[in-house]
């Protein structure tokens, strides 16, 4: 979120870069961090102790997390995919229809035409078929016409 603070505009499909530059930003400075406390002659906990510890935690809570884990890598996807953007109308293959409200990195809300909005989980969205009927060109009616027997010569022109 640095670069839209700096903008001060929305960045779309820039704020998942963003994301990502924060998490490294955040990551180096903590090593900096922690490298000029100097933990092993303070606490008598060494730093490679500290980050087994971390990286132990980690993969502790990735197994136990595996469905937000799941979520998460399914709004990288839609975020990177480019089906739709905010704001598009989208046709998902389970039926529903609507607007796209705002697409986050665990669930995508869609506002249907009765203005009720639905969150839909991003790992669903990945593995469905996704129809974008803001970015349609041409469009098809299919109409019946209905003509008397007297007008029966008419019809070819028509």
């Amino acid at each position: 979120m640095l670069l839209q603070r700096i903008s001060g505009k929305k960045l779309g499909r820039t704020r998942i870069y963003d994301q990502f530059i924060d998490f490294i930003l955040t990551f180096c400075t903590c090593g900096v961090i922690l490298s000029e406390l100097q933990l092993d002659d303070n606490i008598g906990m060494g730093i490679q102790s500290l980050f087994a510890i971390s990286g132990a935690s980690a993969v502790f809570f990735s197994l136990v997390s595996k469905d937000l884990a799941e979520h998460i890598v399914g709004g990288l996807a839609v975020q990177v995919w480019d089906a739709f953007s905010v704001g598009e109308t989208i046709t998902l293959g389970n039926g529903l229809s609507g607007k796209v409200v705002s697409i986050g990195l665990v669930e995508t809300e869609i506002e249907s035409s009765n203005n009720v909005i639905t969150k839909i989980p991003n790992s669903k969205i990945v593995n469905e078929r996704v129809s974008n009927i803001s970015r349609a060109t041409k469009s098809q009616v299919v109409q019946t016409l209905r003509f008397s027997y007297g007008d029966i010569k008419l019809v070819p022109k028509v």
